[in-house]
């Protein structure tokens, strides 16, 4: 599957699977795109892509990819994207990330202009959580 096929796909509906009883269970899917990971995952009840990206210490979102209401709070951490520009922060969001039944309570920063509507879920997220 390449980036395209990807960026076509619907994404907001995550898969489901049914147990013998016939009671829906969401699962986890992993798309991979060149060297991305992306998965389904609940964010404050909302669905989501999520990125996992290693090469990220900070976990983000799109200010626009939530209905946050402008709930969040101020600031003073700076942070720079991979292609060297700056990322406009507009503050941080106390969420709870909700990966296959897993509920993860973790603040994240609400960033202005990402060119991606996924949830980033960077090393801060991962090490917190004991998964790398």
């Amino acid at each position: 599957m390449n980036k395209e096929e990807v960026q076509r796909q619907d994404l907001s509906t995550p898969p489901q699977q049914y147990n013998e009883s016939g009671v829906s269970h969401q699962i986890l899917n992993k798309l991979t795109c060149g060297k991305q990971i992306l998965i389904y995952l609940l964010c404050n009840g909302q669905s989501l892509v999520g990125m996992l990206d290693t090469g990220s210490t900070v976990s983000l979102v799109n200010s626009t990819s939530l209905d946050l209401k402008d709930m969040y709070q101020n600031t003073d951490k700076k942070f720079t994207a991979a292609n060297g520009g700056k990322v406009e922060l507009l503050g941080e969001q106390e969420v709870v990330i909700n990966i296959q039944g897993w509920s993860f309570p973790y603040t994240i920063l609400v960033a202005k202009g990402l060119d991606t509507n996924a949830l980033i879920l960077g090393t801060d997220f991962m090490e917190t959580h004991k998964s790398v």
